[in-house]
């Protein structure tokens, strides 16, 4: 995250008048009878019918639901997981609620005050880093991050001791930024000379691999890049936006990178690297900085890049669900839809197999089973 934006006006969706007419017929407490959605083709297995209880898949097939049930009739649209967004920050901009809306039913909060790590992020399941471990004085505490996005260290064992801070109060992944996080000068930022050591970089990444912590760095360039990669950081919090050498590039395979390319005002370079590490073997993850970004919601700009950066539609949508799913170790089947998971599921008026920007107006958002609101309803 970089700086603060506002949120650009969403104009009002069309939804489908028979998905309309039923819809107050699924909003119902949590029950053994749940609810049918049936008419709907969806992702991965076809036209069936999908049938929810107690918040979660109960069945998928084509026989008619029990007489009991109340049904939502979707003919004619399609049903697809919900997102995991791998790069936002709640404490900053937008709740989870808004998310939600927008079709978000999971992500990874990478910087928040600390007293974040306890906050009820309900309906969605996120992940949280809390504040980014950081040098004294160091990004983002003299930016954006005045107000305990940051926790200032200095010296190999207070790097460990800040993990171990962290842990105890809830983080499950860690954060830190690599060299001044200006990306050569490209993003509206001072250069920042208070940066973290190897040695502080290395003790954070050991110390967080201990408690089965994956480490997030913000490395904008290719230096920092490499420097991240050799201390073992796991995962780029955003795609590097000058071109990465094909040291780097090698360096990075089998580890992962969160896209966010939609955070930069010029994505040329950044795409490019999203299709090079791709081909190399890193681990795309769909991600928008939202907060800095200021779409609460599956980013259509973000699908747009990961176009362009060489993704098929199915891997796009692979990059917002099972991927991160696996990657970062959500529970209860969230982005793959099967019996027995949870029941969180979008309703789209075209597929997004072939549209994968269907994905950005959702006509309906489910989450746990429960229907939430979705932006057009606001």
């Amino acid at each position: 995250m970089c700086r603060p934006t506002l949120w650009l006006v969403i104009g009002a969706l069309v939804f489908s008048p028979l998905l309309l007419a039923n819809t107050n017929a699924s909003v119902t407490e949590e029950s053994s009878r749940g609810f049918a959605i049936v008419g709907a083709h969806i992702t991965g297995i076809g036209k069936a019918t999908l049938i929810v209880r107690n918040g979660r898949i109960a069945a998928i097939d084509s026989d008619t639901p029990d007489k009991t049930m109340r049904v939502v009739s979707a003919t004619g649209l399609f049903i697809a997981p919900t997102f995991i967004d791998s790069h936002v920050h709640l404490a900053y901009a937008y709740s989870a609620n808004e998310l939600a809306r927008g079709g978000i039913a999971g992500a990874v909060d990478l910087a928040a005050p600390m007293s974040f790590l306890a906050a009820d992020l309900k309906p969605m399941t996120v992940i949280r880093a809390g504040p980014m471990i950081t040098a004294v004085a160091g990004y983002p505490t003299k930016s954006w991050g005045a107000d305990g996005y940051g926790l200032e260290i200095s010296g190999v064992t207070a790097a460990q001791e800040a993990v171990d801070r962290l842990y105890a109060a809830g983080a499950r992944v860690i954060k830190i930024p690599v060299g001044d996080a200006t990306g050569g000068g490209i993003l509206s930022m001072a250069k920042n000379g208070s940066i973290l050591s190897d040695a502080e970089i290395k003790a954070i990444v050991d110390r967080a691999h201990s408690h089965g912590m994956r480490v997030a760095s913000h490395a904008l360039n290719d230096f920092d890049a490499l420097r991240a990669a050799a201390a073992g950081v796991d995962v780029l919090a955003h795609t590097p936006v000058e071109r990465l050498s094909d040291q780097t590039i090698k360096a990075w395979s089998g580890r992962a990178l969160i896209s966010t390319l939609a955070a930069f005002p010029d994505s040329t370079e950044a795409v490019g690297n999203v299709r090079r590490l791709r081909e190399a073997g890193t681990t795309v993850l769909y991600g928008t900085d939202m907060g800095y970004t200021s779409f609460p919601g599956i980013n259509p700009q973000e699908l747009e890049l990961l176009q362009k950066a060489g993704l098929d539609n199915a891997a796009i949508i692979e990059a917002g669900t099972t991927v991160p799913a696996e990657y970062w170790g959500f529970r209860d089947g969230l982005g793959t839809l099967a019996v027995g998971n949870t029941a969180s599921f979008l309703i789209l008026d075209a597929d997004p197999g072939s549209d994968p920007l269907t994905l950005s107006r959702p006509l309906a958002v489910y989450i746990y089973g429960r229907l939430i609101p979705t932006k057009a309803a606001h």
